[in-house]
């Protein structure tokens, strides 16, 4: 008989393509209400929210960010190409994973800049 999966196991399910995609729409929505409500900036909110995220955090994540990513090669392009290895020499799979998700959920805020760019149309989001 087989046992029922704990929340921990849950958790660390697969990701689908189709997960992956909603969670960049969301986490740009998530970005966009928290600059309008605090008056953060875009930037320092998008990099605290991706730094902070569990499919950057856990390495079990990593590689399937990297998989589902439009922009997998987005922190090479933008960081360099040591940010791909830690210290010690091995692949540092969080920072390619962070560059993936910033580079997506950076084109799902389609180039806003903050409240200023709103509309009246999409003011009250």
């Amino acid at each position: 008989m087989m046992r029922p999966h704990t929340k921990r196991e849950r958790d660390m399910d697969e990701i689908t393509r189709q997960e992956y995609q909603k969670e960049v729409q969301e986490l740009a929505e998530s970005i966009k209400t928290e600059c309008r409500e605090y008056g953060r900036d875009v930037s320092d909110a998008l990099h605290e929210t991706i730094d902070g995220h569990q499919w950057v955090i856990y390495t079990y994540f990593n590689f399937q960010v990297l998989q589902h990513s439009e922009n997998d090669g987005y922190a090479l392009e933008n960081f360099g190409t040591e940010c791909a290895l830690t210290e010690s020499g091995a692949l540092n799979t969080a920072a390619l994973a962070y560059g993936a998700l910033y580079g997506d959920v950076s084109e799902a805020l389609n180039g806003w800049n903050g409240p200023d760019d709103d509309d009246d149309d999409t003011a009250s989001d």
